[in-house]
């Protein structure tokens, strides 16, 4: 008998080590997605990263990304086609530039509220944001450099858009 519950043990003790790793894990990822300072430390390494990988300059001050506090099922859902996904995206103060030479976009501050609809084909390209509400303040787009053939200059002061399902 004891070499019957000897040989079920140590299966046993081999899933709960799997599955108490996996749980710590998701626990782990959790709360790096969701404390403000890790989301901060990730920023920070993203840009850095950018900014080494590009020709550009770009420098983010702090961004908040709705999908990222959704439910998995709501993402899985979302991504097959089958449900709109919510959007709220904050940005604030967000540069890109080309290094040393201009600059392309300046926001002060972004907030979008809308939702990322269902598409007909399931595709990701095939999709349409729905726009509830749009703000920019303190924007500037410059094109000058990027395009060549095409100049574009943009300065906006403060640009607010309400418009419940605006697509």
């Amino acid at each position: 008998m004891s070499q019957k519950g000897l040989i079920w043990k140590i299966p046993c003790l081999l899933a709960g080590a799997v599955l108490g790793t996996a749980l710590l894990l998701l626990t782990a990822a959790t709360v790096v997605v969701v404390t403000p300072g890790a989301r901060t430390a990730v920023l920070r390494t993203c840009v850095a990263e950018i900014n080494r990988r590009t020709d550009l300059d770009v420098d983010l001050e702090r961004i908040y990304l709705s999908p990222f506090h959704q439910s998995p099922v709501m993402l899985y859902r979302a991504f097959q086609g089958k449900a709109d996904l919510p959007l709220h995206i904050e940005i604030d103060s967000l540069y890109i530039g080309h290094r040393g030479i201009d600059t392309l976009i300046y926001v002060h501050r972004l907030r979008l509220l809308g939702c990322l609809q269902k598409g007909e084909s399931g595709s990701l390209t095939d999709r349409t944001i729905g726009v509830d509400s749009l703000l920019l303040d303190r924007t500037t787009f410059h094109s000058g450099t990027l395009i060549s053939t095409v100049g574009v200059n943009v300065i906006v002061k403060q640009l607010q858009a309400k418009s419940p399902g605006l697509n």
